[in-house]
């Protein structure tokens, strides 16, 4: 999590009033003598400005995430990922909702799907993306990426959860995703469903009880790993574990 000085937080309270200021308008001290910004913080502007720059970036992290009607249930197996990554590496940010609607305007409206990451001035998409952003630029956190492998690591658990286990889980939760999202949302989503896999949603949900029998099988190399270590990772959690741990977020 990013921090700033103690010593610093007072001053953080006027600096961004007195960005561009030399003097506190109508500022007084205990005993009413006026008191100015380099006496107030001295250095100004050379000692804050830094703690401002980081403060700003601190703010202005967003994660954008597709949610569910009531405005709490996100339901998106990529964001799920960046959020167990920021978490992970301990870093604040606010969580904004969104519908299908609203993903062309997020940001500056070249995205067509989420998440999408402001990070200060860094905006990006793609939840791999992303993470290889956030462990370049937050070296000194727990890494997402830790090791020779770790990347090639997590392209397999990746492309196991696309092909083996996310067809299972989108069938499985097809019709609890449609229930939880806002009419508008419904449409979309029914009709984006419907195109991909050539039937109603109902009868694609007809499958969902022959998917979950099959799933603790198709879960087996998962299970037979960590008989032997804690993560798919090792030691410790990495990317390759919140990517496996995005896919059962639909259920």
């Amino acid at each position: 999590m990013l921090s700033t000085p103690a010593s610093a937080s007072i001053p953080l309270l006027f600096a961004g009033f007195l960005f561009y200021n030399k003097h506190i308008a109508d500022f007084t001290c205990v005993d009413k003598v006026p008191i100015t910004i380099e006496e107030l913080i001295p250095g100004f502007p050379a000692k804050v400005i830094p703690i401002i720059l980081l403060w700003s970036a601190q703010m202005n992290r967003k994660l954008y995430s597709l949610c569910g009607e009531d405005g709490i249930r996100h339901y998106s197996p990529h964001v799920w990922k960046i959020i167990m990554a920021l978490n992970h590496k301990g870093l604040d940010y606010d969580l904004i909702p969104v519908s299908f609607a609203d993903i062309p305007n997020v940001e500056d409206g070249s995205f067509s799907s989420v998440p999408v990451l402001r990070d200060g001035n860094t905006v990006l998409g793609e939840s791999f993306d992303i993470a290889r952003y956030l462990d370049e630029t937050y070296a000194d956190a727990p890494a997402l990426f830790d090791g020779k492998g770790a990347v090639a690591l997590t392209r397999f658990v990746e492309s196991y959860c696309k092909t083996v286990l996310h067809p299972s889980l989108a069938t499985i939760a097809v019709m609890d995703m449609h229930n939880l999202m806002s009419p508008d949302d419904q449409v979309y989503f029914r009709s984006a469903r419907e195109r991909r896999f050539g039937m109603p949603l109902e009868t694609m949900a007809e499958g969902g009880e022959d998917e979950r029998a099959r799933l603790p099988e198709k879960l087996a190399p998962v299970r037979d790993l960590l008989a032997t270590q804690d993560w798919l990772s090792g030691a410790m959690p990495a990317y390759a574990d919140f990517t496996l741990f995005g896919i059962p977020s639909m259920v």
